[in-house]
């Protein structure tokens, strides 16, 4: 894994913990994550889907967008889960500001 031959000891050590869970770790290939839909659209049945998960990671800055808003002008200081309040299950989303 790319991430335990990284020079920082804390992206190794995620490398570490996420080969440890490899087998509880789901990719999900339904063709609703490369749509141009916003997350509040997700169909009902990959809501259940994620419903049943513990954790779901979202990465990039065109799934941030589509997870908020792209044109919703939250403040600031508005907490992630009462922006999204429709999303089924936990969820941690990573994105790179350039």
């Amino acid at each position: 894994m790319a991430l335990q031959n990284q020079n920082q000891p804390a992206l190794n050590e995620l490398g570490k913990r996420l080969l440890q869970y490899g087998e509880r770790l789901q990719v999900n290939a339904e063709s609703f994550w490369n749509s141009p839909h916003f997350f509040w659209q997700i169909p009902y049945d990959i809501q259940v889907e994620l419903a049943q998960s513990d954790l779901v990671i979202l990465k990039g800055d065109a799934n941030y967008r589509r997870l908020i808003g792209d044109s919703i002008a939250w403040s600031p200081t508005i907490p992630l889960n009462q922006a999204v309040p429709y999303f089924p299950t936990s969820f941690v989303t990573i994105r790179t500001l350039k």
